[in-house]
């Protein structure tokens, strides 16, 4: 996925690069989002933690915080 740029238009679709990123990533990697509230972050980690292989739910960092 290096390089390669992706425009997702719906939930399941953010998920799925996600998903496909988490299957990729190795030991050690580390993944950092950044981006306004509501952008997708959340859904894109949800399908990284997928395709990582977890089974939990993923939630949004930022209701915790608050």
């Amino acid at each position: 996925m290096s390089g390669r740029e992706h425009v997702a238009r719906s939930i399941e679709e953010t998920q799925a690069v996600g998903e496909e990123l988490g299957a990729r990533l190795e030991p050690g990697a580390v993944v950092a989002c950044v981006g306004e509230l509501g952008a997708g972050k959340t859904c894109f980690l949800q399908g990284v933690a997928r395709g990582l292989g977890v089974r939990g739910d993923v939630t949004s960092p930022t209701f915790v915080l608050v």
